[in-house]
């Protein structure tokens, strides 16, 4: 034990030694993160987008049109930015993205609702950004909604109710909506929290692939072993030691100074949160190891890895609800460590579940890593055996153990 200790702490000074003199790796884990982390959540800093750009037609030139129009450019979110001439100049804004949607006024708009008549208001909206498109008619439909109390409020005491009792007949029934989790609805509160996880995930399976590539490539799978005293549980946790305790570290960093720099709601424990973070970097870990030790080159590795971003995010299910998705879809993200990670992570900092609550994503993230484990040690035992007979570690398949 005490030998394989000793392989343990060589393996670890080994590691940061070729991290020292490796600059892509070094790029990688030292800078990649921090300049990611700060770069993609600075996008979303106002949270949400104000004064969207809208134009109206206003066909009627009347008082009650007039106000209407100064009760949308007075929405924070919904900005009047001029008048146009028809619908034609209005498609025409539309078209050419100086406007996000035009509101159409119809003539007689202010007669038809003196005389109880009844008329209707017209939204043009670009839905191609359907983020901004659903805010708009969000928007829209409050602005519309109090315009028209105020006009059943002014109406019914013309015809001599008071104001409380207008109010209330106009409104007798009214909503009262709540909301527990990101009370403002924003996009930042929203997407920051993915954005941090997916910076650790991806950063750290780049950074301990290439390290594993490095093996490979220059051929010191050897040296790896005869320094871990030919102990293969000695090299792999050596060699990974490094990197759970910097990206532990950069979970703390970014769930502490990224959370409170961009004002990032934190209601759960910290302890299950770093209890949680642990069991998300340990299977990341594992399969950088265990993919990267098929590679040779370092930079086919590095492609790989950074081609997983992508279909990581979207196929946990955090931008698109996974029972949208084919079913095959499905079962793959089950395999991405990203998957019951962020499902948990978001549910203990933004709603304050406890440990009881995500008891489903820990043993997901436990087989995970008990998967990974195995895999990698039996990969790393077939290596060392089948290049060992190529001449590449003589004889060291007679010495290898736990």
């Amino acid at each position: 034990m005490k030998r394989r200790m000793t392989g343990l702490f060589v393996i670890f000074k080994r590691e940061v030694g070729i991290i020292l003199k490796d600059i892509d790796i070094r790029t990688i884990i030292l800078i990649a993160p921090l300049f990611y982390s700060f770069f993609y959540a600075a996008i979303y800093f106002n949270k949400t987008e104000r004064d969207v750009p809208v134009t109206v037609i206003d066909m009627d030139k009347s008082t009650l049109s007039r106000k209407l129009i100064k009760n949308i450019d007075s929405d924070e979110f919904l900005k009047v930015t001029g008048e146009t001439s028809g619908y034609l100049s209005a498609r025409d804004l539309i078209y050419r993205e100086n406007v996000q949607a035009a509101v159409i006024i119809p003539k007689g708009f202010e007669s038809s609702v003196k005389s109880h008549q009844g008329t209707s208001i017209k939204l043009l909206i670009n839905s191609t950004r359907f983020l901004v498109s659903n805010d708009i008619n969000k928007a829209m439909n409050e602005v519309i909604l109090n315009f028209n109390n105020e006009i059943k409020i002014n109406t019914l005491q013309q015809n001599g109710y008071n104001y409380n009792q207008a109010v209330i007949i106009s409104e007798p029934l009214n909503e009262e909506i709540k909301f527990l989790f990101n009370p403002s609805e924003t996009y930042g509160d929203f997407l920051i929290p993915g954005i941090l996880v997916l910076i650790l995930q991806q950063t750290l399976l780049m950074g301990i692939s290439e390290s594993v590539s490095r093996e490979r490539e220059l051929g010191t799978f050897r040296d790896l072993f005869n320094k871990a005293k030919n102990s293969v549980s000695a090299a792999i946790i050596g060699k990974s030691m490094f990197y759970l305790m910097l990206f532990g570290s950069y979970a703390l960093l970014f769930f502490t100074l990224h959370f409170n720099l961009f004002s990032i709601n934190q209601k759960g424990n910290w302890l299950l949160i770093f209890f949680m973070t642990f069991l998300f970097l340990l299977p990341v870990i594992c399969f950088g190891f265990f993919i990267a030790s098929f590679i040779t080159k370092k930079l086919l590795t590095l492609q790989i890895m950074a081609l997983s971003s992508y279909p990581a995010f979207f196929l946990s299910g955090y931008s698109w609800p996974q029972i949208s998705m084919p079913w095959l879809l499905q079962v793959i993200s089950q395999f991405i460590p990203f998957t019951p990670f962020i499902n948990a992570f978001t549910r203990i900092t933004q709603m304050g579940a406890g440990l009881y609550d995500v008891i489903p994503q820990i043993l997901h993230l436990v087989i995970l890593s008990l998967i990974g484990i195995l895999a990698v040690y039996f990969r790393m035992k077939y290596v060392l055996t089948h290049e060992s007979s190529d001449s590449a570690f003589p004889a060291i398949e007679q010495n290898l153990s736990m």
